[in-house]
């Protein structure tokens, strides 16, 4: 089913991104954006972890990010230090930042979609 999730033009990541680019900054979260953000990730690596309990009600960036983190181990890594890690967010959270945008092709679609990608799948 992850397999299946619909290219994405970065659209659907973008307030991650967001997230990830204020905390590398060094900027305070809103407690809003903080609790969005560690649900995101928590989902994403649940689904990842046990892709058998998708339900319905799984949004599109849950399976976005849970697309990416399949592909990519470090930031996997990356994520959930984020979510255990409070001394070095800046640094983790521009890693993260920096993984997550390189997932995207020079024309902006998701790099997830190569045919090497579906070869694997």
């Amino acid at each position: 089913m992850i397999a299946a999730v619909s290219p994405d033009r970065d659209g659907v990541l973008r307030a991650l991104k967001l997230v990830l680019s204020l905390r590398a900054s060094q900027q305070e979260l809103s407690p809003l954006m903080s609790e969005y953000f560690s649900t995101l990730v928590s989902r994403s690596l649940a689904l990842v972890n046990s892709p058998a309990d998708l339900s319905a009600d799984v949004s599109a960036e849950v399976l976005s990010l849970a697309v990416r983190i399949k592909a990519n181990q470090e930031l996997r890594q990356k994520l959930e230090e984020l979510l255990e890690d409070e001394a070095n967010k800046a640094e983790i959270a521009g890693s993260a930042l920096s993984i997550l945008e390189s997932s995207f092709d020079p024309r902006r679609e998701s790099a997830h979609f190569s045919p090497a990608i579906y070869a694997a799948i």
